[in-house]
This record gives structure tokens, sequence and C-alpha cells, in this order.
């Protein structure tokens, strides 16, 4: 064979091992339920949250949670978070196109821990400043410190410090730096160490689309989850469960949860 007949059979094997490599990275997807770590004892889903939480703001079950302090604080963080997504259309348009995620860990024998995965990127950080600003009323100061090659960064306003990592187009955040850590962990073994390597039958069972989210369960951390909310002394035994998942929807005056 000649040189320029060489020449064009290596042009044709690059350009398709180029073409096949887009392919096979595109079939091959980051899904954020991947960053869920396998400490995680209920991880909530949902699409454009924002509007969700509308909806359950109108609900009378919502006016009766409202006289939960903590639920009252969390309505004018939210409320707050809501003006401020508004004015920023890239955030918006991510909340709205992509899949939110909330993580519950138990971190100690009356405590849990709650993580966030926003698919904001870097805008995310800028959002939550202004509104730990807004908040406080106070200066927000920012450290970052090397853990496992990923750079954590550490807000602090006032009282409230907030830890987080960028991944792909998600923001992870939490007050517990250790749970951050753990996230890093899990990306840095590939995804193995995640709650859905352990669950990965919760991939394949049948989602509505137009409810107020998901919620799956990992029943081997469940029942200390439940233990969590009792009262002290009184606590329940292991649940046969290994995991689960449930449709989460709401009415005006009900909570609806179905599933496997």
């Amino acid at each position: 064979m000649r040189k320029p007949e060489w020449f064009f059979v290596i042009a044709l094997l690059l350009v398709g091992a180029y073409f096949s490599y887009r392919y096979f990275a595109r079939s091959e997807q980051f899904n954020p339920l991947q960053l869920i770590p396998g400490s995680a004892s209920l991880v909530y889903e949902v699409k454009d949250p924002m509007n969700v939480y509308d909806g359950l703001k109108t609900t009378e079950l919502w006016s009766g949670l409202l006289g939960i302090k903590n639920i009252n604080k969390a309505q004018r963080v939210i409320d707050l978070s809501d003006s401020l997504i508004s004015s920023n259309g890239r955030v918006d348009g991510a909340l709205k196109s992509l899949n939110s995620l909330a993580s519950i860990h138990v971190t100690g024998n009356e405590d849990l821990g709650l993580m966030i995965y926003l698919p904001t990127g870097p805008s995310g950080a800028n959002l939550i400043e202004a509104i730990l600003t807004e908040i406080t009323k106070s200066g927000v100061s920012r450290q970052t410190r090397l853990y496992d090659s990923y750079t954590i960064s550490e807000l602090r306003a006032g009282d409230i410090s907030l830890s987080y990592i960028l991944y792909d187009k998600y923001i992870v955040l939490s007050k517990y730096g250790f749970l951050i850590e753990d996230v890093v962990r899990n990306i840095n073994n590939d995804f193995t160490s995640g709650f859905f390597v352990n669950h990965a039958n919760l991939y394949s069972v049948p989602k509505l689309g137009d409810d107020a989210g998901n919620l799956y369960l990992n029943g081997e951390h469940l029942t200390p989850l439940l233990n969590t909310l009792l009262p002290p002394k009184a606590t329940i035994t292991q649940l046969p469960t290994e995991s689960g998942y449930l449709d989460f929807s709401a009415t005006s005056t009900k909570l609806f949860m179905s599933g496997f």
C-alpha cells in the first residue's frame, strides 16, 4: 500500500476512535445519585424544588408545621433563597432542569446531619454566600483546605458555618465537614462506596414523573435514624428492610407515599 493510502487509513481510524469516544462518554453520563455516600439513611430526589415547595406551602399540613420553631425558621431561609434564585437565571435554570438531592445521616445518638446537592456548580457558591449574608447580616469568611486532592471550602458567617465541594455541575454542602469528606472518599473510590452501589435495585424501580419527589431508604441505617427521633431510653430493634423506594406527593390536607 502506498504512503498516501496509509495516511488515509490512519486518518479514518483516528476519526472513528474520536467519535467512538464521544459516543461512549455521552452514554456513561454522570448521575448525581452517585455522589451520595454509603452512610446516608435517607435520600430525597426532586426536580424544580422551589416549585414543589410553593405547592407544599398551600397545604394545611405545612401551615400546621409552622408551629414548630425550626420549621418556621427554615421557611424564612427558603423564602429568602427563592428570592435570590429567581434573580439568578443560571441558578434558576439549573434547578429546574436537573435533579436536586438531599441526604440525611446519623451523626450521633440524638443528632442528624443533612447534606444538600444542588446542580448550580460554581454559581451555587455565590448563592450560598449571599444567603448567609442576608440571614446573619454579617460578612462571610471563606477558608479552603485540601482533602484527598479535593478542595473543601468552609464558609462562616455569624454562628453559622458550612462546608462544600464542587463536582461536575454540582455543589455539595453541609454544616458537617466530615460528611463532605465522605463524599470526597466516595468520588476518589470511583463511586464504589456510595449509597447506590449497595442499593442498585433502587435505580430500576418505576417512578412517577409529576410528583413531589422520590425517597430512597437505607434499611441498614434506617433504625438508627428512627431512634434519634424517639425519647431518651426508648429504642426500636433492627427493621427487616434492606432498601426501599417511595414516591412522595401532597394534597391540601394529606401526604401520600407509595413504593417498594
